[in-house]
């Protein structure tokens, strides 16, 4: 027994000893930041105050380059206009991977989820990317933008009956409300009544996949304990 308990307690300390070295990434490299927790880097910070709150109280606290902890995936934030340019611009090429939409992707084999431009990564994406590219032209910009006027003309409407009347609104329903409708007009050609009608069967769809009770339980996983779903797959 005694065996099992000493042979735990290696299993601890070298598994604290290991978490401390990568959580010590940012502080090795001489990048300000947010003091990272040993168990959940800075997810709880970022829970309790959301992500928005948190940069902008980080920026003005650490400078405009910070490095903080989505649980044990280092992010760099970024917010130097010039620093930016380049990245966006100048070296695109070695920026081009966007953050995963579900952090338990990565360690999926590939052939069993979506090859989609919001999941998929390198030449993969660059390929993808050129063929979607083509759907963008200035002519067809241009024809887009009829539908998307529509839209924006409604959602003023909206506004303008709800300020007559005095009611106190959340902004951010209307803007969902917005780009759900010019995305269904223009990507699939479908007139709808998401605007209009709070009680659209459609957008309680949407939101009924984006808002999961279950959605921030996976990203604690995804970002906490990846490795695990790695050894099951």
């Amino acid at each position: 027994m005694e065996i099992y308990v000493a042979l735990v307690c290696v299993a601890v300390v070298l598994w604290l000893a290991w978490r401390w070295k990568k959580l010590s990434l940012w502080q090795n490299l001489k990048i300000p930041g947010p003091k990272p927790n040993l168990i959940f880097g800075n997810l709880l910070e970022l829970y309790e105050k959301g992500p928005l709150k948190c940069h902008e109280e980080w920026v003005k606290k650490y400078g405009r380059v910070l490095g903080y902890f989505y649980g044990m995936k280092p992010i760099l934030l970024v917010t130097d206009p010039y620093l930016l340019k380049n990245i966006f611009i100048k070296d695109f090429n070695k920026f081009i991977n966007r953050q995963a939409f579900n952090p338990l992707h990565q360690y999926i084999p590939k052939d069993e989820r979506s090859q989609t431009v919001l999941i998929l990564q390198g030449q993969a994406w660059k390929d993808m990317r050129g063929v979607l590219t083509q759907a963008f032209t200035t002519a067809r910009m241009k024809q887009m933008s009829g539908s998307m006027k529509s839209s924006i003309e409604t959602m003023l409407e909206i506004l303008q009956e709800k300020a007559q009347k005095g009611i106190v609104f959340d902004i951010l329903n209307v803007y969902q409300r917005l780009t759900m409708d010019i995305i269904i007009k223009t990507a699939f050609g479908i007139q709808t009544d998401v605007q209009t009608n709070t009680k659209s069967s459609l957008l309680r769809a949407i939101k009924l996949i984006f808002n999961t009770p279950y959605r921030d339980a996976i990203t604690f996983i995804g970002c906490e304990y990846g490795i695990l779903v790695q050894l099951i797959f």
